[in-house]
């Protein structure tokens, strides 16, 4: 048997974002913040927010492992994005819609996350290079 260039395993395609991290992703295009400063303001590094947001991490060429992002990390995120509640619901993290609409503080919900995207801005200002 004869080893032919380009003959051996193909690597995997990339997978395609999650839903919620599309739009996570569409809501950061929308505000105008780079990845860089969304995941600066999350507190997050900017590798992180990028695994998140695509839904995968590259574990060696070709191979890739899911990734999911905790409630309340994929909840920070949706903040600085710019996503209600209810649109994460929507793409399926009701785990990080409770946290985001704060129901899990006895139901102060607007206030809370209002407050918690607020603060975010305030202490990391979008940066202009």
């Amino acid at each position: 048997m004869t080893d032919h260039p380009g003959s051996g395993p193909q690597p995997a395609p990339r997978p395609q974002p999650t839903p919620w991290g599309a739009a996570i992703a569409a809501g950061c295009r929308q505000a105008g913040l780079s990845a860089r400063t969304a995941a600066r303001q999350a507190g997050l590094s900017e590798g992180r927010w990028r695994q998140i947001t695509s839904g995968y991490q590259i574990v060696s060429p070709g191979v890739y492992a899911p990734v999911r992002g905790p409630a309340a990390t994929v909840a920070r995120m949706a903040a600085v994005a710019g996503l209600t509640a209810a649109q994460l619901r929507a793409v399926g993290r009701d785990d990080a819609a409770r946290l985001l609409a704060g129901q899990a503080l006895g139901g102060q919900a607007a206030p809370v996350a209002d407050d918690l995207a607020a603060r975010i801005r305030r202490a990391f200002p979008p940066y202009r290079a």
